[in-house]
C-alpha cells in the first residue's frame, strides 16, 4: 500500500442493507408522547404563572410611564412638588 491511499476494505460494498424495514408515519399518540418529553407535572402550571407575572410586570411599567409623565409636567409647568400635587393614577 503507497502512502495517502484508504486503508479500510469497506469501499462502497452495502448490499446487505438494503432489507430494512420501511418507516411508519407517527400517530397522533406518539406525537403527543413526544410534546410531553421533558414536561413535568407542574409544567402547565409554571408557564401560566410566567405569563401572570409578565401580564402584571407591563402593567406596572404602564403606570409607572403614566407617574412619571404626570411627574414631568408638574415639574414643568412650575408647580411646587409634592406628592398631594400629582394628579391621582
Amino acid at each position: 500500500m503507497s502512502g495517502g491511499e484508504c486503508q479500510t476494505g469497506n469501499i462502497k460494498d452495502y448490499e446487505g442493507e438494503e432489507d430494512e424495514a420501511p418507516t411508519q408515519a407517527l400517530d397522533d399518540a406518539d406525537i403527543e408522547l413526544l410534546k410531553s418529553y421533558g414536561r413535568g407535572p407542574y409544567t402547565d402550571t409554571i408557564k401560566e404563572t410566567e405569563d401572570q407575572i409578565k401580564k402584571h410586570q407591563d402593567k406596572v411599567r404602564y403606570l409607572l410611564s403614566v407617574y412619571c409623565m404626570r411627574l414631568c409636567m408638574c415639574i414643568h409647568s412650575g408647580s411646587n412638588f409634592s406628592s398631594s400635587s400629582l394628579p391621582a393614577i
